[in-house]
């Protein structure tokens, strides 16, 4: 029976959540229904008996539950939401990435930049998965500060060692390792940035690169909704008809696929949107990358390599 979701229990979780309440002199209780109408009432009742703030996982009633985010919103009390996939993608949608790119082909002493890491949950996976492999953090001092706070408790060995080390910058600004043996990893930075900010991320990581580089972008992948009925010469993406007249939507009026809501969603929301295969392989050529494959796992992301010409 494999273990890639982790073995620790819910009983597990919520016993370090008390060590910790208890070391900083909190009371901790822990609430866990199977029912949306049952989760608000609790939400309400901690108006009034006493709760501090609320930690919650709300799972898909995040994306759902209008009813969830007015209680939350109504009890006026601080209120922190985390998801399980923040901190570990194997129990995500990025389990498909670990399991369907082939990362244990790249050679040994291979450094996987990874670019944009936050704090490094993308490379804590690929540490503990892929023993060939040695990772660094890039991202911004505040993020970084908190990143290597993270590895130090969970996987100290690995920092002792170097096969983690962490870079203070920001990507807009610049990419500090260079040399061979790199493999560039963005994750969620390229898919919904503008144009032009996509474009000085590419050009920033390809003045890094050397003939052995690789670079992995991984991240939303708007398959057209209006295909031809063909598929590309490597089987692995339908091809585009073109342009979907306006005022036709880009899904070409399809909301029913969760990717093509969330483009609609994001469009609305802060007037970005998803990238199709096409609009990922443009950037990559403006700015002298050769694309390597636009590939679809078994996740909403699409991973998308390149190299240098």
């Amino acid at each position: 029976m494999s273990n890639r979701y982790g073995t620790e229990t819910l009983s597990d979780i919520n016993s370090k959540a008390k060590q910790q309440c208890d070391d900083f002199g909190f009371r901790f209780n822990a609430y866990q229904p199977n029912h949306e109408g049952a989760l608000v009432d609790r939400i309400h009742a901690a108006r009034t008996d006493g709760t501090s703030a609320i930690i919650i996982n709300a799972g898909a009633y995040t994306h759902t539950s209008v009813a969830l985010r007015d209680a939350l919103t109504g009890i006026q009390k601080p209120c922190i939401e985390v998801h399980e996939g923040c901190r570990q993608p194997a129990r995500d949608q990025w389990s498909t990435i670990l399991l369907d790119y082939p990362w244990l082909e790249l050679h040994n002493g291979t450094i996987v930049v990874d670019v944009g890491g936050g704090i490094g949950a993308h490379t804590e996976v690929l540490l503990k998965a892929f023993p060939n492999l040695k990772c660094i953090v890039q991202e911004r001092p505040e993020v970084v500060a908190e990143a290597k706070r993270k590895f130090g408790m969970m996987m100290p060995d690995a920092v002792a060692s170097g096969r983690v080390q962490f870079h203070s910058a920001g990507f807009f600004k610049e990419i500090k390792e260079g040399g061979n043996k790199k493999t560039y990893v963005k994750r969620m930075i390229v898919h919904d940035r503008p144009y032009a900010e996509c474009f000085k991320t590419l050009d920033n990581v390809k003045g890094k690169m050397k003939s052995d580089s690789g670079l992995i972008i991984l991240g939303t992948l708007l398959q057209p909704a209006v295909v031809s009925g063909r598929v590309s010469y490597k089987g692995d993406l339908v091809e585009e008809l073109g342009e979907i007249p306006y005022p036709i939507c880009r899904s070409g009026g399809v909301i029913g696929n969760l990717v093509q809501r969330v483009d609609q969603e994001v469009n609305a929301a802060v007037n970005v949107t998803e990238r199709t295969p096409q609009e990922f392989k443009t950037p990559i050529e403006e700015a002298d990358l050769k694309l390597g494959s636009i590939l679809q796992p078994r996740s909403r992301h699409g991973i998308i390599t390149a190299t240098l010409l």
